[in-house]
């Protein structure tokens, strides 16, 4: 599985090199830290993205939420990585980050250092099924024909 899992990643890096980032991204040292954050940000949209569509009960929202979660989900189940991290990887050109201090808790926090990889993937699983069963626990609400406040007489 690791073999399948580097070889992914290596094609990844290639298609990151060639298409997508020319050679003046890679001197620009504000770049992995920028995608950095967005990864961050991303997996709070995870996290956080379960109550808040709870909250406001948007059928969109929580269709839009569960769907990325089903992707990420079938990406680590499939032990292929993240694009995100390899963009990161491709960045800073070495897999062991050197960066900023808010850079670097960040990474630690995003790649949960210390856990195993296979708790991570029982977690996620078990975190994908939550908001997959909130649908029927939770049913979102439905869009009226006619415009807010105006009742058909």
């Amino acid at each position: 599985m690791k073999v399948v899992e580097e070889r992914v990643a290596q094609q990844w890096r290639g298609c990151l090199k060639t298409f997508a980032l020319p050679q003046l991204l890679y001197n620009l040292g504000f770049m992995e830290e920028l995608i950095l954050i967005i990864h961050f940000l991303v997996v709070l949209f995870f996290i956080l993205g379960f109550p808040i569509g709870l909250f406001y009960n948007s059928r969109l929202f929580r269709i839009i939420h569960f769907s990325a979660l089903a992707g990420v989900s079938l990406l680590m189940v499939l032990g292929i990585p993240c694009p995100l991290t390899i963009l990161e990887e491709t960045l800073r050109q070495d897999p062991v980050y050197e960066g900023s201090f808010i850079a670097s808790w960040l990474s630690r926090v995003l790649y949960m250092e210390g856990f195993d990889p296979k708790h991570v993937l029982f977690m996620d699983l078990g975190f994908l099924t939550l908001v997959g069963s909130s649908f029927f626990w939770r049913p979102t609400r439905r869009q009226r024909d006619t415009p807010s406040g105006h009742e058909g007489k």
